[in-house]
């Protein structure tokens, strides 16, 4: 074994054993492992506070999540940097949800769960597409990694989520959980409770019917996207339709100012040879028919802009002005 294998070997060994979970869990885990969960384990927002740091942005995480989750006062909260100034990506969990997750739909026992994080911690620095299998990758959009359908046949060789997971350390995110080293989680501590038999049958059998009323609405959604191709995470899909509205009104703001061009009629006094829009200035140069007047097209690009820059060479006049 060459030095530089050895090395990686080595620091794969310190890290310990490592999985992204996500809902296509195919992988049986029997041994110790630290578990990176998919963001439909928890919940996020990005906010903006006046506030300094992360440590004072911490103070509003409970706020911030205020009107989403009704039994907030289960959650904890991690709070992230986000990529603009004053701006923060709020994490919330839940440790019983999570627990109860990972033993009744991945059959995962407690004593093989390592150390918990979160995929937004650690895969916020991603500037590339991971691959977590065939059908589904991770990618970060406007700070928020969401997990999305690989639906594009990719020409280089992918990066996968493995891969990338052995070459980079754990960030100092861990969750805040119990359940680890032979401690009782919440779940657990429940369970030991005794409860009368008539009301756990009533509990039972109304979360069963939660149960199937929650299915019918997932596989509801599932269709949906399916049918439209839709993208796995609210987040993405208001990322991409704030994206749409930007573009949809710089395209309204450019058909507006053509349409300000064909209504003057500047084809009785010469012709455009150049038009140059962008988002903050229009300029133009403008080729004067022989005898026109010269200053009655000035005034037509002062009423537009009073501060319109116009200078004339000759037979041709440059303008610019603010959109």
């Amino acid at each position: 074994m060459n030095l530089k294998a050895f090395l990686r070997k080595s620091r794969e060994k310190r890290r310990g054993k490592c999985l992204y979970l996500t809902d296509s869990l195919e992988t049986e885990i029997t041994e110790k492992t630290d578990i990176i969960l998919s963001p439909h384990f928890y919940w996020i927002k990005r906010e903006e506070f006046p506030v300094k740091n992360r440590k004072e942005a911490q103070k509003f995480a409970r706020s911030v999540f205020d009107s989403l989750i009704e039994d907030i006062e289960n959650y904890k909260f991690i709070v992230l940097d986000s990529e603009k100034e004053g701006e923060f990506i709020f994490l919330a969990y839940s440790v019983t949800a999570i627990f109860e997750k990972l033993r009744e739909k991945f059959k995962i026992k407690d004593d093989v769960i390592g150390d918990l994080y979160l995929a937004q911690s650690e895969f916020n620095e991603i500037d590339e597409p991971l691959s977590v299998n065939r059908n589904l990758m991770l990618v970060r959009i406007d700070g928020i990694v969401s997990e999305i359908r690989n639906s594009s046949q990719q020409d280089q060789t992918p990066i996968y989520v493995t891969g990338f997971i052995r070459k980079h350390d754990r960030t100092k995110h861990k969750l805040k959980v119990t359940g680890l080293n032979g401690d009782l989680t919440l779940f657990q501590k429940i369970s030991l409770l005794s409860i009368p038999v008539v009301a756990s049958l009533l509990l039972f059998i109304n979360n069963s019917s939660l149960q199937d009323s929650l299915q019918k609405l997932d596989s509801e959604i599932e269709s949906k996207r399916d049918i439209y191709n839709l993208p796995a995470t609210s987040f993405e899909l208001k990322s991409i339709k704030n994206r749409l509205q930007k573009i949809d009104g710089e395209q309204s703001r450019l058909r507006s100012d053509i349409a300000w061009f064909e209504k003057k009629k500047f084809s009785h006094y010469g012709e455009i040879i150049s038009l140059k829009l962008d988002s903050k200035e229009v300029s133009v140069k403008f080729r004067l028919k022989k005898g026109s007047d010269s200053n009655r097209v000035k005034a037509i690009f002062q009423k537009r802009d009073r501060e319109a820059d116009i200078n004339q060479e000759e037979n041709l006049l440059i303008v610019s002005f603010k959109r």
